[in-house]
């Protein structure tokens, strides 16, 4: 799964318990992974989708107008780490900190800054943080999600079949645990192997402490030896 579908996932989960009047906040320098997603269950619920501006004049998020749409008490607040655009670090920590003393969850899509710093999500204080396996080196169609474990266990399942399930009955059928119940269907064996093995490269080789807009990134291959990384400074 890569971040646009664990970003589907969480959002057809969640918003389950949505009602028209409801909201949500996005905000304008976010992928699209981390937009669409939301967008699309907001409108099968009924639910208002809030845009948090950002600062054009040098890329900023405009966090009087968050803390503003914040009061509004939103069901979520989906916010990126770090511009795929602009190369923009949002201050996760602060943002989650206002959000959560509200009331309100936060995922973070954190596919941008996976490959370039160290991500402690407990320091972060966020409840959900996806990121996708490519924007690390690792192969398409992979990534990994973080969420709280008292969350998980309050959501239902999107996907249904195979190791997501405990028991099947006509009657009714009864869920794994997290996050197997969040794990329908045979998962992408071959491609996780390749994402671990990008995990253990980026580790030794200290390409996650490049910093945005020094490195170029030319080539990120997997081989069956191993991930070739090719980085060229510029």
């Amino acid at each position: 799964n890569n971040m646009t579908t664990l970003t589907l996932h969480v959002s057809r989960s969640l918003s389950r318990s949505w009602q028209p009047g409801d909201e949500i906040l996005v905000t304008r320098l976010d992928h699209d992974a981390n937009y669409s997603p939301w967008v699309l269950a907001a409108k099968d619920r009924g639910v208002t989708v809030r845009e948090v501006r950002f600062h054009p004049e040098d890329g900023t998020l405009d966090l009087d107008d968050l803390r503003r749409k914040l009061e509004g008490r939103p069901k979520l607040l989906a916010v990126g780490y770090a511009s795929n655009a602009l190369g923009t670090i949002n201050p996760i920590r602060q943002i989650a900190a206002e959000a959560r003393a509200r009331g309100i969850a936060v995922l973070v899509d954190g596919s941008q800054a996976v490959p370039h710093m160290a991500v402690d999500v407990q320091a972060l204080g966020v409840d959900f943080y996806a990121f996708t396996g490519h924007k690390m080196f690792g192969p398409t169609g992979t990534g990994a999600l973080w969420a709280r474990r008292e969350i998980l266990e309050s959501m239902p399942p999107f996907l249904g079949g195979g190791e997501m399930i405990r028991t099947v009955r006509f009657e009714g059928s009864t869920w794994a645990e997290p996050p197997h119940r969040f794990e329908a269907g045979t998962p992408n064996i071959a491609g996780f192997i390749g994402l671990g093995a990008a995990f253990s490269t980026v580790a030794t080789t200290g390409a996650a402490s490049l910093p945005f807009g020094v490195g170029r990134i030319i080539a990120g291959a997997t081989f069956s030896l191993g991930l070739v990384l090719v980085v060229v400074a510029g």
